[in-house]
């Protein structure tokens, strides 16, 4: 699995850090326990990819040194735009204790992907709910994206519990799909309207369906 993390360049280091160790930390596990974690089963093989240049940050590659691992499990891309890196992805997690107008455009753009997010923030002692709140409302509807907050030792869990779902929603069966001619125009004229691909335009109706069939009124 290519896991996207997204962390606004405004927040606090500390923010980062927990949930990039956490990260690294899965990918270790998965490498030296066969992908086992107690009670959580197997997991997938996990890339992480983020916009940070990893060759920085000292406990990245002292963890990986440590378990004599190389650094390919990550992949630093600073070049690309929102919606590239999130097409290059599976699933993204997006640490947001510090709200910012750049990642709700990358959560607008995983959205019309159809692609799973994890949207964390930070519990503070004191804090009040309004985060979770706000967000579950927000994107009340779309089992795709998920809100949580995070404690020390509460982040894995819930990065695990996030990841095993979303693996579920990986592309990774194929089907051969015959159409007419009126079919394909109106499939290239929405998607084209809705700045998505065919593709995702066509698992956006099965999806709306899925959803439409399990919820019945």
């Amino acid at each position: 699995m290519r896991l996207l993390f997204l962390c606004p360049t405004s927040t606090t280091r500390v923010h980062f850090d927990k949930v990039m160790q956490s990260l690294v930390r899965l990918i270790i596990i998965k490498a030296t326990e066969s992908g086992k974690i107690k009670t959580y089963g197997e997991l997938p093989e996990i890339k992480i990819i983020t916009t940070e240049d990893i060759n920085e940050i000292d406990y990245v590659r002292n963890l990986l040194h440590k378990y004599k691992m190389n650094m390919r499990s990550i992949y630093h891309d600073y070049k690309s735009d929102f919606s590239e890196l999130i097409s290059k992805a599976d699933a993204i997690v997006i640490e947001n204790s510090l709200e910012s107008f750049n990642l709700g455009y990358a959560i607008s753009i995983a959205e019309k992907q159809r692609k799973p997010v994890l949207i964390l923030s930070k519990w503070e002692p004191g804090t009040d709910d309004n985060f979770l709140y706000s967000h579950r409302e927000k994107y009340n509807g779309n089992h795709l994206i998920q809100v949580a907050k995070y404690q020390k030792y509460t982040i894995l869990p819930t990065i695990i519990s996030f990841i095993k779902d979303a693996s579920k929603h990986i592309l990774s069966k194929k089907i051969n799909l015959f159409i007419t001619d009126d079919e394909k125009s109106h499939i290239l004229k929405q998607a084209k309207h809705m700045s998505i691909s065919n593709s995702e335009f066509i698992r956006k109706l099965v999806d709306d369906d899925i959803i439409r069939t399990s919820n019945p009124s």
